[in-house]
């Protein structure tokens, strides 16, 4: 996301979320949602809190709530999986991370 001009709105479909997370550390979340935030939109690991800085449409937040909701538990065993059903198509390059 590139910042032009001070006041300059960067998008109005846009929002803002701080997600703080439990049990799995926020750069781990952060390898795992990468790929699935939209090119427009930015995420990172925000202060020594454990916490997620994610901006995106709200539609994609979404989706990335769900996932933190399914991963971020206080045990997670090894060899079992999960599905996640998207509601909107993975991008061409997410199998890269």
């Amino acid at each position: 996301m590139k910042f032009e001009k001070v006041g300059q709105a960067v998008n109005a479909g846009f929002s803002a979320q701080v997600i703080p997370l439990k049990y799995i550390s926020a750069p781990e979340v952060l390898k795992l949602v990468q790929p699935i935030v939209s090119k427009d939109g930015y995420a990172s690991v925000f202060g020594p809190g454990n916490l997620l800085l994610v901006v995106d449409s709200a539609g994609n937040i979404t989706n990335i709530l769900s996932i933190i909701d399914i991963i971020d538990k206080p045990s997670v065993n090894k060899g079992c999986s999960t599905s996640i059903s998207w509601k909107m198509p993975m991008p061409p390059n997410w199998q890269k991370y």
